[in-house]
């Protein structure tokens, strides 16, 4: 995308509209559609935390615990108080059994 387009705003407004359509892809039921269309956030903007912390709760809601976690953690890498990154470590921290992890992440998250 050029620079110009990235100033005006142009890549976040369809940056936005393929997260949504992950959003309403993953409530229809179809993971694959739902990783396809975040994977196209990402890709104009990468550097966005709450895409990385949509793409974790898509893998974690797919069963795929370990790059669910990798995608919550590179969003918390950019916003540590990112809500849904937050909240899907601690989804997995207590999954672990790690009460005392995921009660940090839980508090984080309403934080």
């Amino acid at each position: 995308m050029r620079a110009w387009m990235r100033r005006w705003g142009r890549a976040r407004t369809a940056a936005d509209g393929h997260c949504a359509a992950a959003l309403f892809a993953y409530q229809a039921g179809d993971l694959a559609a739902a990783d396809a269309e975040i994977a196209l956030a990402l890709e104009l903007l990468p550097g966005h935390a709450e895409y990385y912390a949509v793409q974790g709760l898509l893998w974690l809601r797919g069963g795929q615990k370990q790059p669910a976690a990798a995608a919550f953690d590179r969003a918390l890498a950019v916003n540590p108080y990112e809500m849904a990154a937050n909240y899907g470590r601690g989804v997995l921290a207590y999954g672990d059994k790690d009460w005392d992890a995921a009660a940090g992440f839980f508090l984080n998250a309403l934080a």
